[in-house]
This record gives C-alpha cells, sequence and structure tokens, in this order.
C-alpha cells in the first residue's frame, strides 16, 4: 500500500525583491513498510522537506496525498486531526515532559485519540528495551533511554507515516545504530512507513532507500 506520495512540490519564500526556490519540482513515493532516509548538507532544504511531508507548512504548488488522501483539499483545522491520526514525529532531542513518568508519557499521547490501553504501552516498552523504566522520570533516563521512549511516542497512536528528524543526533555511533533499527523494526512490524533525515552517513546501510536533497530535489544514492 502506497503511504506517501509527495507529487510536483515546490516551496520558495521571499529573498529582497525576489523568491528563492527551496524545494523545486520534488517528487516521492514511499510504501508500507519501507524506511527512507534523506541527506544532504545544511540549508539544502531537508527541514523544509521534512515539514511539508508532515503537514505543517503549504508548498507553493504540487501535492501531498497520504493513504489516498489529498491533503491540500484540508482546511487548518483539517489538516490539525489529519496529523494527529496519521503522523508521528520523532525529533532530534527527545522533548519529554519532565513531571511526567515515561509510562504517563505514552498515555497522554493516547488520551489525545480517546484511547486508552496500557496492555499496548507495556509492549511497546517491552519492545524497546525500556519496560523496566516505566515508572522513571526523564531525569532518571540516559539518552538512548529517552530517545526510546521518543520512538514510543511516535509509535503508539499506530499513524500511517514516521517522520524523523535528526534521530541520533546527541547519540554516538554504536547507539545511533540502535535507534534506527528499532524504528526500522517497529516500521516493519506495523505496516507504517518512515522518513529519516539524517547527516550520519554510518546509518544508510539499514535504509531501504537513501535520498540526497541537491537543488531542491530528491536524487536516489547507491549505498
Amino acid at each position: 500500500m502506497e503511504i506517501l506520495h509527495l507529487k510536483n512540490l515546490v516551496k520558495s519564500y521571499p529573498d529582497g525583491n525576489q523568491e528563492r526556490e527551496i524545494i523545486a519540482d520534488l517528487n516521492l513515493k514511499l510504501k508500507q513498510g519501507e524506511v527512507v532516509a534523506v541527506v544532504g548538507p545544511s540549508g539544502s532544504g531537508k527541514s523544509t522537506f521534512l515539514s511539508m511531508a508532515g503537514l505543517l507548512i503549504t508548498p507553493n504548488a504540487g501535492e501531498i496525498q497520504i493513504k489516498g488522501t489529498n491533503t491540500s483539499s484540508l482546511n487548518d483545522e483539517e489538516k490539525t486531526l489529519f496529523r494527529k491520526e496519521h503522523i508521528g514525529y520523532i525529533f532530534q532531542g527527545s522533548h519529554l515532559i519532565p513531571y511526567l513518568k515515561v509510562k504517563e508519557q505514552l498515555q497522554i499521547i493516547q488520551s489525545l485519540s480517546d484511547y486508552q490501553n496500557n496492555k499496548e504501552i507495556d509492549k511497546l516498552l517491552l519492545d524497546l528495551g525500556i519496560s523496566h523504566r516505566a515508572e522513571a522520570y526523564p531525569e532518571a533516563l540516559s539518552g538512548g533511554e529517552k530517545q526510546r521512549v521518543a520512538i514510543a511516542r511516535a509509535f503508539i497512536n499506530h499513524p500511517s507515516l514516521i517522520l524523523a528528524d535528526e534521530p541520533t543526533a546527541n547519540l554516538d555511533e554504536s547507539l545511533g545504530r540502535e535507534i534506527i533499527d528499532m524504528i526500522r523494526r517497529q516500521v516493519k512490524a506495523r505496516d507504517t512507513a518512515a522518513i529519516v533525515v539524517t547527516h550520519d552517513t554510518s546509518l544508510l546501510s539499514l535504509m531501504d532507500r537513501v535520498y540526497r536533497l541537491n537543488q531542491g530535489q530528491l536524487e536516489e544514492m547507491q549505498v
């Protein structure tokens, strides 16, 4: 099943008296179970690309389809609801709520969808190797443990699409590969799909496909 289809996306911003084109006729198809990486130098438009895929900013032209829905037909309120149902985010920092225990971090995300299932939370924490930290506060967690909680938070509501922005930037190479492997295993097990923006070339062998963002377009790379 096709999860994401980006068709001829264009995004530009005012730059003095001109328009600076960041994304130019960009296309991408992503199927269920796929994990793809997007690489490129700073300033190449990776954050803009990911924000458009996540419906956080609107392209000047083109179409974003997620599970067959043309999202350009949605208003702002509908996009917010659509994101909540279909998209999970993993960031460079874990952004955990400091006064909530690990299990509570996931319960509060579940509550946003009017869905509560402690057994599912327990299983996900077990799958990610942090079930023994369920009652711990973020300050007691290591960097790797915090990022595992962030992964759990992204997957807990069964999103169609995971968007990960430099999820291993604060981790060493070994731990970074472990985190990406966890994301990959969850994507395969849950029939979702993921885009990982990264600078870390050591992770690329774990991806199904790798793209370089160059002059506003995605070019597939051989790894």
